[in-house]
C-alpha cells in the first residue's frame, strides 16, 4: 500500500511538471516528465497519449519547416502563406491540447467524486450490517437468559435443537454460497453453544467466501464497464480506445470469447482500411496520368491498383480504354508511315506537292481526329457519372484539338448550367466558384492564377480529384517551360536531400527526392534514394 501511494505521488508530480511543460510548450521537458510518469505507473495511458502528442506535434513542426525551407526556394510569396499556415495549425493544436487537458482533468474530478461517494455508502452498509448483527445476539442472548430461568432443563434440550437446527441452516446456505445468510445462522449457533469451534470456523469460511464473491462480482462489474466503453468506441468507430478496453476486459475474464472475437475484428478492420487507403492512392495516381494522357504510366498504376483489389471492375476499365487509345494510335501511325513510305508505280504517277502534303495532311487529321474522340470519350463517361468538373476538363482538352468543334462547348455550356442549378451549401459554392475560377484562368493560359485559385479550392476539399490533378498538369507545364534550367534545379534538389540524408533528416531529404523525381522521372538514382530512406525509417 505504501508503494502504491509513493507510486501514486510519484506519477501525479510527474503528471504536474510534464503538463506546465507542455503547456510553456517545451517539448523535451514534457516528454521527460510523461516518461516519469510511466515508470512511476506503466499502465496508465494518458503519459503514453501525451508523448504521441508530442511525437505528433514534433512531427507536424519538422513537416512544416521543412515545406517552409523548400517553398522558400520556390517563391517568397508562398513562404508567407505556408508561415501563416503552420502558425495557425500550432496555436490550433495547442488550443486542442488544452482543451483535451481540461477535458481529462474533469473527468479524472467526477472519477474521483464518483470514488468518494461510493466507499461513503459502503461504510455506511458497513457500520448497517454490524449493527443489524449486535441487535440480533442481544436479542439471541436475551431469548436465551429467559429460557434459562423459566426452565434450565428445557433450555438445554432447547440450546440442542437450536444449535442442531443453525448448523443445519447454515451448511445449506453455504452450500448454496448464500454466504450473508450462512453467517447469521452460524452466530446462531455459536450463540447457543459459544465454546463450540465448528461454527466459528464455518463463519470465517464463508466471510472468506464472501470476499471471494465480491472480487468476482468487482472484475465482472470491471468487465461490463470495459466492453460498454469499448462497444460504444467501435460503434464510433475509435478502434484504438475499442481496443484498449477489449485487452482490458480480456485480462479480467480470460475464459470469454466476446472480446477476442471484437479484438479480431478490429485487426480485419483495420487491414482492410489499409488496403482501401493504398488502392484509393494508387487509383488517384493512376488516374492523374490518364487525365494527362500518359498512357504507360497509367496503365501501370491501374495494374498495380489491381494487384491491391484483383476484383475491381474500374482499373480492368480503364486499362481497357488505355490499350484501345494505344491501338488506336499505333494503326494510325502505321497507316501514315505506310503512305508516306509508299513508292510511287510510275513517273507520271508521282503525286504533286500539293498531293503529297494533302496526304501528310489526312494523317495527321486522322490521328487529331482519334485524340479529339478519345478525349470526348472520357468526357462524356465522366458526365454520365455526374463528374462534371472533370468532364469539363476533358471537353476543353478536345476543344485544345480541335477549337471549331460545336460539340464540347455545347456540353461545357450544359455543365455550366447544371453546376449553377444544384442545391449546395455555401461552402459547396464556394468550392465551385474556385474551381469554375481555376478552370477559366488555365484554359487561359493563366497557370500561376490557376493553381491559386486550386489550391483554395484545396482548402475547401482536401482529396479533391480534379483540383490535384489540375495542380499536377500545371506543374509539369511549368516544368517544361523552365526545362533550359531542369539541370541545374535538379541538382540543386538532388544536393540538398543528400546533404538532409547525411544529416540523418530522413523527412526533409525524401522531400527533396520527391522533388528531383518529379523534375526528372527517368532519372533512377532518386528512386534508389527513397527507396533507401523507406527501408531506413521501416
Amino acid at each position: 500500500q505504501t508503494a502504491m501511494v509513493a507510486a501514486q505521488r510519484a506519477y501525479d508530480t510527474a503528471i504536474a511538471n510534464a503538463d506546465r511543460a507542455f503547456q510553456r510548450q517545451t517539448d523535451p521537458e514534457a516528454r521527460t516528465g510523461y516518461q516519469q510518469a510511466l515508470a512511476a505507473k506503466p499502465s496508465e495511458s494518458y503519459p503514453t497519449d501525451q508523448i504521441a502528442r508530442i511525437d505528433s506535434i514534433e512531427a507536424e513542426q519538422a513537416r512544416l519547416l521543412a515545406e517552409k525551407q523548400a517553398a522558400e526556394e520556390a517563391a517568397r510569396a508562398e513562404q508567407a502563406r505556408l508561415l501563416a499556415e503552420k502558425q495557425a495549425a500550432e496555436e490550433a493544436a495547442r488550443l486542442a491540447a488544452l482543451e483535451e487537458q481540461a477535458r481529462l482533468e474533469a473527468e479524472r474530478h467526477a472519477a474521483a467524486e464518483a470514488a468518494r461517494a461510493e466507499q461513503a455508502r459502503l461504510e455506511a452498509e458497513r457500520q448497517a450490517a454490524a449493527e443489524a448483527a449486535r441487535a440480533e445476539q442481544a436479542r439471541l442472548l436475551a431469548e436465551k437468559q429467559a429460557a434459562e430461568e423459566a426452565a434450565r432443563i428445557a433450555a438445554i434440550a432447547e440450546k440442542d435443537r437450536q444449535y442442531a437446527n443453525a448448523i443445519e441452516a447454515g451448511d445449506a446456505l453455504y452450500n448454496q454460497q448464500d454466504f450473508t445468510k450462512a453467517i447469521a445462522e452460524y452466530r446462531k449457533a455459536s450463540t447457543v453453544k459459544p465454546d463450540e469451534t465448528y461454527p466459528k470456523e464455518r463463519i470465517t469460511a464463508s466471510e472468506q467466501g464472501l470476499a471471494q464473491l465480491a472480487e468476482q462480482e468487482g472484475r465482472n462489474r470491471d468487465y461490463l464497464r470495459y466492453i460498454g466503453i469499448a462497444d460504444r468506441a467501435f460503434s464510433d468507430q475509435n478502434y484504438s480506445s475499442a481496443t484498449s478496453n477489449y485487452q482490458q476486459a480480456q485480462t479480467l475474464k480470460p475464459e470469454e470469447a466476446y472480446p477476442q472475437q471484437r479484438l479480431a475484428e478490429i485487426t480485419q478492420i483495420l487491414a482492410q482500411r489499409e488496403i482501401d487507403e493504398k488502392y484509393r492512392q494508387l487509383l488517384a495516381a493512376a488516374d492523374g496520368f490518364f487525365r494527362s494522357s500518359t498512357w504507360e504510366q497509367a496503365r501501370t498504376g491501374y495494374e498495380k491498383a489491381l494487384e491491391v483489389k484483383p476484383d475491381e471492375a474500374y482499373p480492368k476499365s480503364q486499362i481497357a480504354k488505355i490499350d484501345e487509345t494505344l491501338q488506336r494510335l499505333a494503326q494510325l501511325a502505321q497507316q501514315q508511315a505506310a503512305q508516306q513510305a509508299a513508292p510511287p508505280a510510275t513517273v507520271a504517277a508521282t503525286p504533286s506537292p500539293a498531293a503529297t502534303n494533302a496526304g501528310q495532311n489526312r494523317g495527321v487529321t486522322d490521328e487529331l481526329e482519334a485524340l479529339y474522340q478519345s478525349y470526348i470519350t472520357v468526357a462524356d463517361e465522366s458526365f454520365t457519372a455526374q463528374q462534371y468538373n472533370v468532364s469539363r476538363a476533358w471537353y476543353y482538352k478536345a476543344l485544345d484539338v480541335k477549337p471549331a468543334e460545336t460539340y464540347p462547348v455545347g456540353r461545357i455550356s450544359e455543365i455550366n448550367r447544371l453546376l449553377s442549378q444544384m442545391v449546395m451549401s455555401e461552402r459547396d459554392r464556394e468550392f465551385q466558384q474556385y474551381i469554375n475560377q481555376g478552370d477559366d484562368a488555365f484554359n487561359n493560359d493563366q497557370l500561376a492564377v490557376a493553381r491559386g485559385w486550386y489550391n483554395r479550392a484545396l482548402t475547401i476539399r482536401s482529396n479533391d480529384a480534379h483540383a490535384v490533378s489540375q495542380i499536377r498538369e500545371i506543374q509539369q507545364a511549368i516544368d517544361s517551360r523552365l526545362q533550359g534550367g531542369a539541370d541545374k534545379v535538379y541538382n540543386d534538389f538532388m544536393a540538398e536531400g543528400d546533404k538532409a540524408f547525411e544529416q540523418k533528416n530522413y523527412s526533409v531529404a525524401r522531400v527533396w527526392y520527391r522533388r528531383a523525381h518529379q523534375l526528372k522521372p527517368a532519372e533512377t538514382l532518386p528512386d534508389e534514394k527513397l527507396e533507401e530512406i523507406r527501408k531506413l525509417l521501416d
